[in-house]
């Protein structure tokens, strides 16, 4: 127990706070939630109970998270808290497990280590950008690697975080996040939906013209023909 403590204290700043109900020790977090490296029961969906908030999207389900770091610790507490707002999380070990997982199913949002073996969260975002441009990223990372956490912004991430991390700042980056994503979402949708609507007016107004053409045309035969009857 009392390593365990060490470990979330590396992680984490502040009192342990993972939820709104009572303040909840480490040891009985990791008794009441294992968090397996990529398994979809590690995807949690509390009851209302225990759901201090219940974010949605535009469809009335809760907003779908991954997140993506080697240290299972991290992992652990990082789908414990968000779980307990009334998200879904998965969680998986690897840049490799995250890619097949969004092969899968949609997610709305990405917390991502930056350092990692294999694939760094750094290659993971530049795929993400070019292939769910509508999934939001948030980095994690230690102090001393924020230079690359600004390279990261530049490529697209909305954000990072240094560990350790204040759980209830650390939700709050997460909501901020969703609610950027929905907009750009929403102003996506919308953008579509006005070239559609500009395409189908352009088709309109060419059928007119077509047609408006068409009887010009059969206007000035006809006329041809009556001047032709008057000369015979």
């Amino acid at each position: 127990a009392a390593r365990s403590a060490r470990t979330l204290q590396r992680l984490v700043k502040g009192p342990y706070n993972l939820s709104k109900a009572p303040i909840m020790g480490y040891a009985a977090v990791r008794s009441s939630a294992r968090v397996p490296a990529d398994d979809s029961r590690s995807e949690h969906t509390p009851s209302l109970a225990s759901t201090s908030r219940r974010p949605v999207d535009t469809r009335n389900e809760p907003h779908r998270l991954l997140i993506v770091d080697d240290d299972p610790n991290v992992r652990e507490v990082l789908t414990t808290k968000l779980a307990h707002l009334g998200y879904q999380v998965r969680a998986v070990d690897s840049a490799d497990h995250a890619l097949a997982v969004l092969e899968r199913e949609p997610v709305h949002l990405i917390l991502s280590d930056i350092m990692m073996p294999g694939l760094s969260g750094i290659d993971l975002l530049k795929r993400l950008v070019h292939t769910h441009p509508e999934t939001a990223a948030v980095m994690l990372t230690a102090a001393a690697d924020t230079q690359m956490a600004v390279q990261a912004m530049k490529l697209g991430a909305y954000d990072y975080i240094t560990k350790p991390f204040h759980l209830e700042e650390l939700a709050v980056h997460v909501e901020k996040a969703l609610e950027r994503r929905q907009l750009l979402v929403e102003n996506r949708a919308y953008h579509r939906s006005l070239e559609q609507r500009v395409a189908e007016q352009t088709r309109e107004i060419r059928e007119h013209l077509g047609l408006e053409r068409r009887r010009r045309e059969e206007l000035d035969h006809a006329l041809t023909l009556l001047e032709r009857s008057y000369h015979d």
